[in-house]
């Protein structure tokens, strides 16, 4: 719920030890500019308008608003650089397809064959 410049965020959340006891309803009051002006929970430490609760709430707005805000390393187009030490890169192709029921020193044997860059 958002008034003139303040936004209010409510939320309920799990006791950690009494996991069939009612949630709690810490709710937190901030600026648009992320200052918080108030904060509050319905627990016996919230009283005091500082407890953990709070700060679960408060982790979540963050870590809800970098999710939307960041883009990570999966959504970005796949890059990467040639080492320096390296003019070109080349592909092995053996042309011919992989026998998986060969054994693997005859497998080697026959990729070496076929391969044209690799050094026996």
């Amino acid at each position: 719920m958002t008034v003139e410049s303040n936004v209010l965020v409510l939320s309920k959340v799990r006791h950690s030890q009494m996991l069939n006891a009612a949630p709690l309803r810490p709710w937190i009051i901030a600026n648009k500019d992320g200052t918080i002006e108030a904060a509050h929970c319905d627990c016996k430490a919230g009283l005091g308008e500082t407890c953990s609760h709070v700060g679960a709430l408060l982790f979540y707005v963050e870590s809800a608003h970098r999710l939307v805000t960041q883009r990570t390393v999966t959504q970005e187009k796949a890059y990467w650089c040639i080492p320096s030490a390296i003019d070109k890169v080349s592909l092995f192709n053996s042309g011919h397809p992989r026998n998986f029921l060969m054994s693997r020193d005859h497998q080697l044997q026959t990729d070496l064959k076929y391969c044209t860059t690799c050094i026996a």
